[in-house]
């Protein structure tokens, strides 16, 4: 039996809500210095005020999410969602399943474009500064790749999720879940099998 819950997004997410919080020091602490009940300063606040909702308390939420949500692949009795409630094989109708448009770089990825610069030491002798240019965009475009286009997904109407349909017209909507592919992978089989799965 496998265990999943949401949280797909948490690192982007995590990296994105440390630059957001960077940001709103640096535009509340700018505000401060700004004369009071100024129309300038109001809005450099709701700035500040919209990085603290988009960041850290968009992460509390997720995390939190994280912790209270988890839905329990069973074999034999279907699935269990929370620990309490039990949906049987036999109940379920359909599964559908919206991939997330732009999935976070693994480790090994990262390497693998990395390994592009171990022939630029010999370039960078000649030309350092083409070498540190093409460096920066590329490390610009990664972290855009990694961290804000995640996101930007999650934050959207696009965002990743799993869609249990029941025979009785009830929708389960299981958002940003973990190894999604897997619990899909896990639970289709078991859906067209109908009622013999049970």
């Amino acid at each position: 039996m496998r265990t999943f819950r949401p949280g797909a997004t948490l690192g982007p997410l995590f990296l994105w809500t440390v630059i957001v919080a960077v940001a709103a020091y640096f535009i509340e602490k700018h505000a401060l210095k700004l004369p009071r009940g100024t129309e300038q300063r109001w809005m450099w606040q709701l700035l500040f005020a919209a990085c603290i909702v988009l960041g850290p308390l968009s992460f509390a939420a997720h995390l939190l999410r994280r912790l209270l949500i988890s839905v329990r692949v069973d074999p034999h009795a279907g699935l269990v969602l929370n620990e309490r409630t039990t949906v049987p094989w036999r109940e379920i109708e359909s599964i559908e399943h919206r991939a997330p448009p732009f999935r976070p770089w693994k480790l090994g990825a990262a390497g693998e474009a990395m390994s592009g610069f171990e022939g630029c030491a010999w370039v960078g002798v000649a030309a350092p500064e083409g070498c540190l240019v093409a460096f920066v965009v590329l490390l610009i475009l990664g972290i855009a790749y990694a961290v804000f286009l995640p996101v930007l997904s999650l934050f959207s109407p696009w965002h990743p999720r799993v869609v249990i349909r029941l025979k009785d017209g009830q929708r389960i909507v299981f958002r940003d879940i973990a190894h999604d592919d897997e619990f899909v992978d896990l639970v289709r089989p078991r859906v067209a099998a109908g009622p013999s799965a049970a």
